[in-house]
């Protein structure tokens, strides 16, 4: 009997501090994405902040960027909550995605 096989694809990347990385991550992600697979992307924690975007904008850019990727499930870091609470949860309403825990 021919049996089909479910592949399930998790692509983790994780304290991403630089808007220039983004489009690698979105690149590698496209090739790795192709094929007879479900395929999810988590951004696992540290990624709203520390860096020096975020300390002019909150994480706001960042945050932009994962959904233009699309970065599909994200983690919260240590470090999300530097920009304080207000602040996160707007970039949390913001992001496009799932958030899953905390790393």
């Amino acid at each position: 009997p021919s049996r089909r096989m479910n592949r399930l694809r998790i692509i983790s990347i994780n304290d991403v501090y630089e808007l220039a990385q983004l489009p690698s991550i979105k690149t590698m992600l496209q090739k790795l994405s192709q094929g007879p697979h479900t395929t999810v992307s988590i951004m696992a924690g540290d990624f709203v902040s520390p860096s020096v975007l975020s300390s002019l904008d909150s994480g706001k850019g960042m945050i932009d960027c994962l959904n233009r990727i699309p970065i599909t499930h994200a983690c919260f870091g240590n470090h999300e909550a530097d920009i304080g609470i207000p602040e996160l949860r707007k970039r949390i309403n913001e992001f496009g995605g799932k958030w899953l825990n905390s790393n």
